[in-house]
């Protein structure tokens, strides 16, 4: 996908292909809203609220926890969300 994409593209690519989205950007929480509202289906994301220069090693050490919400997620068929901040870690069902 072009690093230049709408922002409503990209959610609706991730829900349509059930693929989890990563992102620094807090433009996406209206976004899920209103493709729940829809009905459109689930959208995972892993929203980053942590300094971009930790978030690989944050997201590294909370992948048991974002494997385990990803299960949990599909089992009840509702969408994954993960806030990965800089000193803990929100998880929202």
């Amino acid at each position: 996908m072009a690093h230049d994409s709408a922002d409503a593209v990209i959610a609706i690519s991730c829900v349509e292909s059930g693929q989890v989205l990563v992102s620094w950007d807090n433009d996406f929480n209206s976004i899920a809203a209103r493709l729940a509202n829809k009905g459109k289906g689930p959208f995972h994301r892993i929203a980053m609220r942590c300094d971009e220069l930790q978030g690989s090693s944050r997201i590294t050490d909370a992948m048991s926890l974002i494997e385990h919400e990803w299960i949990v997620a599909h089992q009840r068929g509702d969408a994954m969300l993960v806030e990965i901040r800089d000193t803990n870690i929100v998880v929202r069902r």
